[in-house]
């Protein structure tokens, strides 16, 4: 009756006997029926007094070990587990070996591959197998070929948990037939078959809700789950991995930290980082709490990554989590760790260690046949790769993983970085566009922790530019004056966007906009611009009404998540050339810089040139634009490109006349050109700067300078 789902039916009538009538192995089966049906507690306090009575009498059946231990199995305490079991060493060994006896190694076995104890695994597993067979009953049979399979690999493996099913089939056990598929599904994601681990995970689950043992539910839910991330299905696999977190809460089995991990990767593939950030955290703390690697090492790899990313990028605690994940991963989650510490050295513009780490990466998802954790490996190659060629390559072999395993967001990613690389042609850019649209379809808003917006040409992206002539491009066209009904619509979002995604105050923007008006009246007047600004970046009314602009307690803020604003991007793309020209890649460097320079079409909010609001927004664009352009000269002046290096310091000059280091660097750049008439006219508009502020006038000594030097 246990083996086939009657849990509740078998606890119902042993508990309907007198006591008097409820022999030992009663209550033995009582236990076992509870712990199926999810009573943990009170099937640990059925097996405590026979456990005592065992230790008192010195004899300790096989029949209630393995059931005993279960219990401790089942809230992830495999020590717990294991010191139950050890009471058989002192037990004479039966021969033959019964049924029990062979429950009794499988249970062994598994708990000891849980814990890590790989070659005792083995040994015991291997025991479980022959006496299994010399038994030659179905159950015990199934329970020995699991137990195999758990320390096996590829085709072996796969013919274990082959046996295991034929053998639980045909003994009617559905708690066995269960495991197996749990087990098959979890292969199956290792090899990048989601369609196939999907249905396997969803044949589990049933097969759990039926035979009762929880710790099997929550395992076949998180596999469903994990699939269906793959497969795109975000708000399916939300609901899976909550199901599971919230069976393990509630019947008090420390497994939470899997379903917490599942949700943190729906959060991270969607791009909502704060809460991913959380999330990969609590799985990791719960992880370790119980000693379950096989959550922890990616929690912590997921928490190294995100890390890494964005303008609050926390590169000590990425790479503490990165360096921990490798310190603790066994042979079949290296790949993982190895990645997380690569993206870590990325970051931190280490790209000799990034290197190394990526071919680590490869190499063992290589060896273990990890398709999917080869495809990540790929993606890291293609970022950290010398050679644009290399991140092609490295990024169309990622793609046709993904795509062979039916994984459609994955795969468009890679198309999406295709784009991205240097030297990529039209097509390469269009597909890129396409794919940033079908992600973005999916919810999914950000590809290397980079806005997919960048990319998309439908409705869904929105791009302000600020730098010179206000302007709002909704779907890849201006927005029209007339579409704003308001001019005071159109000042909303500037001052939204000068705050560069910080709430502003209700009463402080109607100061702003209405400043001789009394608060009462101007509230209203907010709401309706408020309205008119959402109507206008989302005319067809396709998103959620706080998709780009949000509205809360706190105040009003425009999302730069989701709305790409010409002077962030130019403020994110300095640095990043810096870093580039740190890295050892001049090339990529420079064009970046000279994006930069022909992003920069004037000052930022020139149509509101005596508003306090834009002040500091114009000033940090200004700023990071002449430092783009000291750098551009500096990199012009090592490569010996005097011409361009020359019209980049005038232009630097013409901007700011007092930049007494463009004043130097161009007369010595015209000195070592051979250029003298220029120089000297160079010189003379130095001196007469200096003069202007009253600075020490240079020496006449730099006309003679070097071609080599720098100034």
């Amino acid at each position: 009756m246990l083996a086939s789902g009657g849990a509740a039916d078998v606890t119902d009538l042993i508990s309907a006997l007198p006591p008097a009538g409820q022999h030992p192995d009663l209550q033995l089966i009582l236990g076992d029926a509870l712990r199926m049906s999810g009573s943990v507690t009170w099937a640990s306090r059925v097996f405590a007094p026979l456990l005592t009575q065992a230790d008192h009498d010195r004899r300790w059946p096989a029949r209630l070990l393995w059931r005993a231990a279960m219990v401790p199995y089942l809230r992830t305490d495999y020590a717990g587990a294991l010191a139950v079991l050890d009471r058989a060493d002192a037990a004479p060994t039966p021969a033959p070996p019964g049924p029990d006896d062979v429950l009794l190694l499988a249970c062994r076995a598994s708990t000891l591959a849980q814990l890590g104890r790989v070659d005792d695994a083995v040994t015991t597993g291997a025991r479980a197998l022959v006496a299994a067979q010399r038994v030659n009953e179905d159950a015990p049979l199934a329970a020995a070929h699991i137990a195999a399979a758990l320390t096996s690999s590829g085709t072996r493996r796969d013919g274990h948990l082959a046996e295991a099913l034929a053998a639980a089939e045909r003994a009617g056990d559905l708690v066995q037939q269960a495991r197996v598929l749990v087990n098959q599904a979890h292969c199956l994601l290792r090899e990048a078959r989601y369609p196939s681990a999907l249905a396997t995970a969803v044949r589990a689950v049933r097969a759990a809700e039926l035979a009762g043992p929880p710790g099997v539910l929550v395992t076949a839910l998180h596999n469903a789950g994990e699939a269906l991330v793959r497969l795109g299905r975000y708000d399916e696999a939300t609901l899976h991995f909550t199901r599971s977190k919230l069976v393990s809460q509630r019947l008090g089995l420390n497994r939470a930290a899997a379903g917490v991990y599942g949700l943190a990767e729906v959060s991270r593939r969607l791009g909502r980082r704060e809460e991913a950030l959380a999330a990969f955290a609590e799985a990791a703390e719960l992880a370790r709490d119980v000693g379950d690697l096989q959550v922890r090492i990616p929690a912590l790899a997921g928490l190294a990554r995100l890390r890494c990313e964005g303008a609050a990028a926390d590169l000590d605690g990425a790479r503490a989590a990165a360096n921990e994940a490798h310190r603790l991963a066994p042979t079949f989650l290296l790949s993982c760790a190895l990645a997380a510490t690569g993206w870590v050295a990325y970051a931190e513009g280490d790209l000799e260690v990034a290197r190394r780490r990526a071919a680590e990466a490869v190499r063992a998802a290589r060896t273990g046949r990890q398709a999917d954790a080869l495809a990540e490996a790929l993606e890291l190659t293609a970022a950290v790769a010398v050679d644009p060629a290399a991140s092609r390559d490295a990024l169309v072999e990622a793609g046709a993983i993904w795509r062979a395993a039916g994984a459609d967001p994955a795969a468009e990613q890679t198309v999406v970085l295709l784009g991205r690389v240097p030297g990529a042609d039209a097509a390469q850019r269009s597909a890129a566009r396409a794919s940033a649209n079908r992600l973005l379809a999916l919810g999914v808003e950000t590809v290397d922790g980079r806005q997919l917006s960048e990319l998309s040409v439908d409705g869904g992206t929105v791009e302000v530019r600020v730098l010179g002539r206000f302007e709002v491009i909704v779907g890849g066209r201006e927005v029209p004056l007339p579409a704003w009904r308001s001019r005071q619509a159109r000042t909303l979002l500037k001052i939204l966007v000068a705050r560069r995604g910080r709430a502003v105050g209700r009463a402080e923007l109607c100061e702003l906009l209405w400043p001789d008006d009394e608060p009462r009246r101007t509230a209203h007047r907010l709401s309706v611009l408020l309205s008119a600004v959402r109507a206008v970046l989302d005319p067809p009314r396709r998103w959620p009404v706080d998709r780009y602009v949000r509205a809360d307690l706190t105040g009003v803020r425009v999302d730069l998540t989701r709305v790409v604003v010409d002077a962030e991007t130019l403020l994110a793309d300095v640095p990043r050339a810096e870093r580039l020209a740190r890295e050892g890649e001049p090339a990529q460097a420079r064009a970046v810089l000279a994006d930069v320079d022909a992003a920069y079409r004037g000052d930022a909010f020139t149509d509101e040139p005596y508003e306090d609001w834009a002040d500091g927004l114009r000033e940090q664009a200004r700023s990071m634009w002449l430092r783009a352009l000291r750098e551009l000269a500096r990199q012009y002046r090592r490569d010996g490109d005097s011409d361009r290096a020359a019209t980049t310091l005038v232009r630097l000059l013409d901007a700011d006349c007092y930049d007494e280091w463009a004043h130097r660097a161009l007369v010595a750049t015209l000195v070592g050109a051979g250029r003298h008439g220029e120089a000297r006219r160079a010189f003379d508009r130095w001196v007469g700067a200096m003069r202007a502020i009253d600075a020490p006038p240079p020496h006449p000594d730099v006309l003679r300078a070097r071609a080599g030097q720098q100034g």
